[in-house]
């Protein structure tokens, strides 16, 4: 039987409009697709080289002209946060800073911020914020409610895991009771999995006291977290003193280059230095 025509008008209209919605989320998809490679290399915490970010950088930007979203938008916050780090070699959390590390990492730390507006119960976003305000400022108390608000909304997240464990022992001494509390859990469901990172930790930041007070309730994991910790400090001070070694005789090397002809250390054609017994005849 044929149809009628107002429901086939109807019909046309309804798919012209499902058209029109999809269409900005096709387009979208394919505009993501060559910057989604290195999101994922980020997220798994693996190098990514500034070109790279920066194609991320330019998908997202693309991608926010068709439709606006807190997830597009974390993205590019993400993005443009390790691309400032990257290509400002003067930025160090540690340093004393007079405000120019806040300046150059505010436009990231705006699109973190905008990101949380449309999504404030996004995880990872508060990451990336105790991240950035880490480099901005050193450790604060903006760093510590960052960190504080990325727990609440997501504790068992396993791509920020470790990243924000770390964080949360950088600023160790700023954490009240119930946030320390929530890190010694944190290193306990962590020490399950890989040890290493928990292991580094404890060494490069000097708190090893804290990581045994998340053990100490099984005598194995303290035996084992001790034997880890001793055996990567011997490997990172027998690293460090082949570097040194190495570095002392490349200085060696070069300043043996810098001496005048006749001045090197054993040339035959040197004379004794004033004072020196003659050679014998």
């Amino acid at each position: 039987m044929p149809r009628h025509p107002v429901v086939l008008v109807v019909t046309v209209l309804c798919t012209v409009i499902l058209l029109a919605l999809s269409l900005p989320r096709t387009v979208v998809a394919i505009i993501n697709l060559p910057g989604n490679v290195w999101l994922s290399r980020i997220q798994q915490r693996d190098d990514v080289a500034v070109e790279q970010l920066q194609v991320l950088i330019d998908t997202r930007r693309a991608a926010l002209v068709w439709a606006d979203s807190a997830q597009l938008r974390n993205d590019l916050a993400l993005a443009t946060l390790w691309h400032t780090v990257e290509t400002q070699e003067e930025l160090n959390p540690f340093d004393e800073d007079d405000g120019s590390n806040r300046k150059v990492l505010q436009p990231a730390i705006d699109m973190i911020h905008d990101s949380l507006k449309l999504g404030p119960a996004n995880p990872y976003a508060w990451h990336q914020l105790a991240l950035a305000e880490l480099y901005a400022g050193g450790v604060s108390p903006k760093v510590v409610k960052a960190i504080d608000m990325s727990l609440r909304t997501g504790p068992h997240e396993p791509r920020i895991r470790t990243g924000r464990l770390e964080l949360a022992l950088i600023a160790w001494e700023l954490l009240d009771d119930d946030l320390r509390a929530q890190t010694l859990d944190q290193i306990r469901l962590t020490w399950t999995g890989p040890q290493q990172e928990i292991v580094r930790f404890a060494y490069e930041l000097d708190r090893a006291h804290v990581i045994r007070e998340a053990l100490a309730s099984s005598r194995d994991d303290l035996i084992e977290f001790k034997e880890n910790l001793e055996r990567y400090a011997l490997k990172e001070q027998r690293e460090e003193a082949e570097a040194l070694a190495e570095e002392a005789a490349a200085a060696e090397e070069n300043a043996a280059g810098e001496r005048a002809p006749g001045e090197n250390v054993g040339d035959p054609a040197a004379p004794p230095p004033a004072g020196a017994p003659a050679p014998a005849q």
